[in-house]
């Protein structure tokens, strides 16, 4: 391959022995990263994904990765939670690092005086606890952090106390008001647990918030589990947002946002594109205003997993909401739920009743 090569993914798929011959010579060579940054020093994207059982053979902890000065995205999998504090130091005076994807399930306290990625701009971390998201977040000097996903798995150790995902949201928006345009949160919730997705409002002073997810990952619904999204804090999302283009909220809730805080939300964000959520609760008729000139309002993608109320007046809500009553058909999340099947049959009437309506009155 040519030495000037700007691009290289390396996906490993043998068995992860220290011993194997057949990457024996990686050790000889101090390490794969080492390797590469002499044979390739003109790298600005690399991708490493393998085995944690092959670390040793990946990297040397007191490697520097100085020769990949023009070094921008870098994702290592299966890497960072064991990586040694020289390790993080080595990465953080990268001077083009601008997108960095890794894994940061360990406690994070090797990141403790690390400073440094001058120019990162996205960052995508997975992570056991929120106290590491903290440390990464403190490590970080570049100004203008744009892009955040936090990926949070739970293992054996999990702990998830409260003030510690308000600290990492808190920081976050504190260090990038200015600059912060789109974050992602995948979480994994215990059975059991009590959470309120009204935790987003710690991100309501980073006002050029343009796209944000809150999901629980991965989807596995259980009924002792307790989410709430309360009306205020989807209404305050919209004030707070007024960029959106995005808005996802899929965190296994018990109890839906009304079609009145949904409305109210849209008003506020024109130039929201792409809105999903769990179920919606339906608000009496009394409670349906459709301020001009916000509607009907251009929302190109509509998903919803529920809704919970008459099917009459949900229709009534899309056709006056939407230029496209039937955005995307109205897709579900639910499938194989008769119940569900049921709602959204009578709901898919309605509206053909409406439109039927419509066009008779527009014949005579």
């Amino acid at each position: 391959m040519p030495r000037k090569l700007k691009k290289l993914d390396i996906h490993f798929t043998l068995s992860g022995s220290e011993d194997d011959s057949n990457l024996q010579v990686l050790t000889d060579r101090g390490g794969l990263l080492r390797s590469l940054s002499f044979d390739f020093p003109h790298l600005q994207e690399l991708r490493i994904t393998y085995l944690a059982t092959m670390r040793s053979l990946i990297v040397d902890p007191s490697d520097s990765l100085f020769p990949f000065q023009g070094l921008r995205t870098l994702h290592l999998a299966n890497i960072l939670d064991s990586f040694e504090a020289q390790l993080w130091q080595a990465l953080s005076v990268l001077p083009d690092l601008n997108k960095l994807e890794a894994s940061a399930t360990g406690s994070g306290t090797e990141l403790r005086g690390c400073r440094g990625f001058p120019s990162l701009t996205d960052l995508t971390l997975d992570i056991s606890t929120w106290s590491v998201v903290d440390l990464v977040l403190n490590a970080i000097t570049s100004p203008s952090l744009k892009r955040v996903e936090i990926r949070h798995e739970r293992d054996g150790r999990f702990e998830l106390p409260q003030h510690t995902f308000a600290t990492a949201m808190s920081l976050l928006s504190k260090s990038y008001s200015q600059t912060l345009r789109t974050v992602k949160i995948f979480l994994q919730i215990p059975a059991g647990g009590n959470r309120g997705v009204g935790d987003g409002i710690y991100l309501l002073a980073a006002r050029g918030i343009e796209s944000f997810d809150f999901t629980r990952w991965p989807m596995d619904y259980d009924e002792d589990i307790q989410v709430d999204l309360p009306n205020d804090i989807l209404c305050n999302m919209g004030t707070s947002w007024p960029l959106l283009t995005r808005l996802v909220m899929d965190p296994g809730l018990r109890t839906y946002p009304t079609t009145a805080s949904v409305t109210e939300l849209l008003s506020s964000c024109p130039a929201l594109d792409i809105l999903e959520l769990e179920g919606v609760t339906v608000s009496p008729r009394s409670a349906m205003e459709y301020p001009p000139p916000q509607f009907p309002h251009g929302l190109r993608f509509l998903a919803l997993g529920a809704f919970v109320g008459d099917s009459d007046t949900m229709a009534e809500v899309l056709d006056h909401a939407f230029r496209d009553p039937e955005i995307a058909k109205l897709y579900r999340s639910f499938q194989g739920d008769e119940d569900v099947d049921q709602e959204y049959k009578a709901l898919k009437d309605a509206l053909l009743k409406r439109d039927s309506l419509r066009e008779t009155r527009g014949h005579t």
